[in-house]
């Protein structure tokens, strides 16, 4: 998804966007990857908090 791709090239401000105009935090992908655990894969602690406090699940 968008948002998985955003996590991925590590920019919170797409991610902030994303998520503010109603993106699925913890939509997932075919193996069941969410967004929060990509960035806690990469340990990007900015993303994983801002994920976090938007209800995001690992």
């Amino acid at each position: 998804t968008p948002l998985h791709i955003a996590v991925i090239n590590n920019n919170l401000e797409i991610i902030s966007t994303l998520i503010e105009n109603e993106a699925q935090v913890n939509s997932r992908l075919l193996n069941g990857t969410t967004p929060l655990s990509l960035a806690l894969q990469s340990q990007n602690q900015e993303i994983v908090s801002f994920l976090s406090s938007h209800g995001g699940i690992n």
